[in-house]
């Protein structure tokens, strides 16, 4: 009733619409899929020291993170790490339920694609578990 259906066939300009084989592997391989900001391990460490100097200019996360103490970020503080997961993790859901059905390519292709991306969902969600 509010439109035509035409309206619905247009494709936004500027905009990438994921249609092909090609499209999901770049999408998979995008340089925001790494672990941009995942760095929670690193003050964890066991083989990490702090020197008074750089303990005390640090970041009061990272203090906390060094010191495991139960609460690492004050409320309303939102850990930017966790977005990035999360942001990944919605990428390979969106590539495993729709990479099968790209217009072209090969099914050896989409088939690797595929398992790269259940791969990569599997290590993003153990990362999310450990933190």
């Amino acid at each position: 009733m509010s439109c035509k259906e035409s309206f619905l066939d247009l494709e936004p300009k500027g905009r990438v619409i994921v249609q092909s084989t090609a499209d999901y592997d770049l999408m998979l391989n995008a340089a925001g899929l790494v672990t941009n900001g995942v760095d929670v391990g690193v003050p964890m460490g066991d083989e990490v020291i702090a020197f008074d100097d750089y303990f005390s200019s640090a970041s009061t996360r990272s203090q906390r993170l060094f010191k495991w103490d139960d609460v690492i970020y004050d409320e309303g503080i939102f850990a930017t790490e966790m977005s990035a997961l999360m942001t990944n993790l919605y990428t390979y859901n969106k590539i495993i339920t729709e990479v099968m059905s790209a217009t072209d390519g090969t099914e050896a292709q989409k088939k690797s694609i595929l398992a790269e991306a259940k791969a990569n969902r599997a290590w993003t969600n153990f990362m999310l578990i450990n933190m």
